[in-house]
């Protein structure tokens, strides 16, 4: 990791998305920015270097309370 290394994920989401969480090897839980529709999230170092072609896992939270985990293909 050098200065200024950042990971950044971010994309639409349904409606009813209320919480989207990346759980980082490095930083613990990550709980991204979730508002109208979309989310994004970000943190210090380059975790998310290969992401783009291996995906990364996130818990989502729905409305109703309910979770699943979603592979992002970043």
């Amino acid at each position: 990791m050098s200065a200024g290394d950042i990971s950044l994920a971010a994309s639409t989401a349904g409606s009813d998305v209320i919480e989207v969480v990346y759980h980082s090897r490095t930083h613990g839980n990550v709980d991204a920015t979730v508002s109208s529709g979309h989310f994004a999230l970000w943190f210090p170092g380059d975790e998310l270097i290969n992401a783009s072609s291996h995906g990364v896992d996130v818990e989502v939270t729905y409305r109703d309370g309910s979770t699943n985990t979603s592979r992002l293909a970043l």
